[in-house]
């Protein structure tokens, strides 16, 4: 996305984020299906691209022991 490459440039490092979803929850398809208690508890709220419904699915977790073997931690 041009936006959070843009983002990411302006601050010089990389984002990392939790889910939009409590653990066990459906994820959600679009900025107004987040929880709103999870909109409340970040610092900011970016206005880019809210009205937008996604098709993504959920990333996958996976960490890594001793450079090589992986451990999936959500598929």
């Amino acid at each position: 996305d041009p936006f959070c490459k843009a983002l990411i440039t302006a601050l010089g490092k990389p984002i990392i984020s939790t889910s939009a979803n409590t653990s066990g929850q459906p994820f959600p398809t679009s900025f107004s299906t987040i929880e709103p208690r999870i909109k409340q508890a970040v610092d900011a709220i970016a206005e880019h691209r809210q009205q937008e419904e996604t098709q993504n699915t959920p990333s996958t977790i996976v960490k890594v022991v001793d450079g090589q073997e992986l451990i999936f931690i959500r598929k």
